[in-house]
């Protein structure tokens, strides 16, 4: 079993944004909009104010249901900052609210779905196809979950990457989700659901690349096989997804 490491794709992005920095006078303003304090949801959060304090970027927390947000406030939110991050999960009116409201050139995780920005989770997964040289043409790519899956696979199935991409989700029956996971040579999972993955549905022979998204999608026994190529469940996908945002946020690409 091979890890793709992400470390070193962060890193590189990490000595972008300082040379960045070094030769530019930064000054930026994040909004951080959330509902509710769902415990993963409050550890990313954590992590983007961890990041922004280590590049000087000033940030200011909302929470919808506390500050009582309506449209008119998420203008004036349009005006005040220069990026804004919505950390999910919202419930469907909120959702609705935030995408009609958020301006899209500020929307710097494409949560409206129409942002000048690529989704972080998507940028980040095509950064590692790009590092370890994964071809986006020659592999059968096969994606688990929706939401960031789908951005996923919207972008790597687009005119400029030409993947071949199938979906499987919640409604996809057992028989095709075994048919698919047999032909896969490509594996990104992003349900977030632990053990998604396991050696129940990948066979110990597997010669397959897989990438979780989902942060803890993949079973600790598919670690012990040696034919995968699989992402770290420590320092994994998340290390690149942040510093991506980061990206965004200092560089506005």
């Amino acid at each position: 079993m091979a890890i793709l490491q992400c470390n070193p794709i962060a890193n590189k992005i990490t000595l972008e944004l300082q040379e960045y920095i070094k030769n530019n006078r930064v000054i930026k303003r994040l909004a951080i909009i959330y509902e509710g304090k769902e415990n993963g949801q409050q550890s990313y959060i954590k992590n983007i104010i961890r990041y922004c304090n280590i590049y000087n970027i000033k940030y200011d927390l909302w929470n919808v249901k506390e500050s009582n947000l309506n449209k008119d406030d998420i203008f004036a939110i349009n005006q005040l900052y220069d990026s804004i991050m919505c950390v999910k999960p919202f419930n469907k009116v909120t959702a609705k609210l935030l995408k009609d409201s958020i301006s899209i050139k500020k929307d710097i995780d494409d949560f409206t779905d129409q942002s000048d920005f690529m989704s972080c989770t998507a940028e980040g997964v095509l950064s590692i196809l790009k590092h370890y040289n994964i071809s986006t043409v020659q592999n059968h790519i096969v994606i688990i979950g929706r939401g960031e899956g789908d951005k996923v696979c919207n972008l790597l199935s687009n005119k400029i990457h030409n993947a071949t991409v199938s979906k499987i989700h919640s409604k996809t029956s057992k028989t095709m989700v075994s048919k698919l996971l047999s032909i896969a040579d490509v594996i990104i999972s992003a349900t977030g659901c632990k053990d998604t993955l396991n050696i129940n549905n990948i066979p110990s022979n597997s010669k397959k690349i897989i990438i979780d998204i989902g942060r803890g999608d993949v079973g600790n026994k598919l670690y012990n096989y040696d034919n995968l190529k699989i992402t770290p469940k420590i320092n994994g996908t998340g290390l690149i997804t942040t510093q991506i945002l980061m990206k965004h946020i200092i560089k506005g690409q």
